[in-house]
């Protein structure tokens, strides 16, 4: 597990996504994560058979996890997954709209975070730098049917992100509410404790 991943796996944004997946994926067979950079959030959803962590560098490596190095840009998907997640990727991204635009077309779900008004030049890496709710939409070609700022209690800087939800085959709906049930009830019946 990376350095990187271990730091963060208790994050209040990391939360949220977990939330989401089982509330938007409770019954999915397949996940994509683009950008994953070796975390290991693969574990925390057991029940989705086919996992794929796409990265420029540095693809999860596990055993019910398929790996891939490329360029998102340059690499084609196989199939459409029914969902995918891409954390804290897009701020590294000089052509946000045009990765914003490809990562919809991946699945039916899809689960986006980006640091939120973080200073320019607090990460040497981060080219979007500050990310408010206004650019951050300006990279979609639609809202998100849901999102919230995460707010990290106990960090003194860098201490927020947008977490974001898109349903591509429902566009602004609100179907993501009613299924708040069955992500409360995955999460609490998870043989996997979240590690």
């Amino acid at each position: 597990m990376s350095n990187y991943f271990t730091k963060r796996k208790h994050s209040i944004y990391l939360a949220y996504v977990d939330y989401m997946v089982c509330a938007v994926g409770t019954n999915a067979q397949s996940l994509i994560d683009i950008g994953s950079r070796n975390c290991g959030y693969f574990r925390w959803w057991p029940w989705i058979e086919d996992k794929v962590s796409l990265d420029l560098a540095e693809p999860y490596r596990g055993s019910s996890v398929r790996s891939i190095k490329a360029d998102f840009f340059e690499w084609e998907p196989d199939k459409r997954y029914e969902v995918a997640t891409c954390l804290q990727v897009l701020e590294h991204i000089e052509d946000a709209p045009r990765f914003a635009h490809k990562l919809l077309t991946l699945a039916d779900h899809v689960i986006v975070s980006v640091p939120y008004r973080w200073k320019p030049g607090t990460v040497r890496t981060h080219v979007q730098d500050p990310v408010d709710e206004a650019k951050f939409a300006g990279w979609f070609p639609h809202p998100p049917n849901y999102s919230i700022i995460a707010t990290e209690p106990f960090s003194r800087r860098n201490g927020q992100r947008i977490v974001a939800y898109f349903d591509t085959k429902n566009p602004g709906s609100t179907a993501y509410r009613r299924t708040r049930a069955l992500a409360s009830r995955r999460m609490l019946d998870r043989a996997a404790p979240r590690i």
